[in-house]
């Protein structure tokens, strides 16, 4: 959902030690960044990010399309392996070294200029005020209430061809879909190795290239899917922020350095999620005696 709801916070135990003594081995100067990279991830709501994205792991069934009469032993499995994989202490801490690696000082004080600015928090609070979900709420239920959500949006839209052309570029300068699919496609591959582990013995295992390919269709209706609602989607989180301040955020977007910033900070949380769902899928496969693929 763009940057702001792709990142997620920090390791407030991590940021004191870093500020109180320089780790044994890291240059100053990269340390410096690391640190302040640690600062922009919190900054912009990584932590919450990073728990949404565990929750939609969590929900995955890896028995879906298989054979399998043992539905719920291998549901179990797969919930385990996510909580014993998805550390998302350390999938910040490798974001935050991975930017660290490709920003200069200069550019990451110039994203957290931003991010301090009135504008920057009121669009970082918008964003976790959309992804936050009430405790205990009915799945179903909350599906629903984000469907009729998107459709009003959707709607509000149509009716404001400026903001929606605002809007539009919005999702473009973020480079939202693509950050979107990506990482759904990261999600989908551990998912699939998990379904193809549960197949039957004997039956015939399908490739690493095979399995690539299937993925590659399945992209295909992932950009139609999040292409067809990304517009409403910013226009749900952003609704409390004026035509104005949004069409500022995109000048600021636009600018050489801003681009960078935002390509940096997507491919680290890219990156990370596609790393961690493999790694789900692999102890999924071993913790239930499978043949891997």
């Amino acid at each position: 959902m763009g940057i702001r709801l792709v990142y997620v916070a920090l390791c407030l135990a991590w940021m004191a030690a870093s500020a109180s003594a320089q780790a044994p081995g890291i240059p100053e100067d990269l340390q410096g960044r690391v640190s302040l990279a640690g600062e922009l991830n919190e900054l912009s709501g990584v932590k919450q990010g990073l728990a949404k994205w565990k929750e939609m792991l969590l929900s995955q069934d890896p028995t879906a399309g298989s054979e399998t009469k043992e539905t719920e032993k291998f549901k179990a499995a797969w919930r385990d392996a996510v909580e014993k994989q998805f550390d998302a202490v350390a999938i910040d801490g490798g974001m935050r070294s991975a930017i660290a690696n490709e920003l200069t000082k200069e550019e990451l004080t110039h994203a957290l200029t931003f991010e301090k600015s009135k504008l920057g928090r009121r669009l970082t609070a918008a964003a976790l005020k959309s992804a936050s979900t009430p405790k205990k709420a009915n799945p179903v239920r909350e599906l629903q209430r984000q469907i009729r959500l998107l459709d009003q949006a959707a709607k509000r839209l149509a009716r404001r061809p400026q903001r929606a052309a605002v809007i539009a570029e919005l999702v473009e300068e973020t480079d939202a879909l693509n950050a979107q699919v990506e990482t759904t496609m990261g999600i989908s591959r551990g998912t699939a190795v998990g379904s193809l582990a549960v197949q039957p013995k004997g039956r015939p295992r399908v490739t690493g290239p095979e399995l690539d390919a299937l993925l590659e269709l399945q992209r295909i209706q992932v950009i139609k899917a999040f292409s067809a609602t990304m517009s409403a989607t910013f226009e749900q989180i952003y609704a409390s922020i004026s035509t104005k301040d949004l069409a500022s955020y995109v000048a600021w977007l636009k600018t050489p350095m801003a681009h960078k910033i935002t390509a940096t900070r997507n491919k680290a949380f890219i990156d990370s999620i596609s790393t961690v769902s493999e790694k789900i899928g692999a102890n999924f496969t071993k913790a239930i005696d499978a043949v891997d693929i």
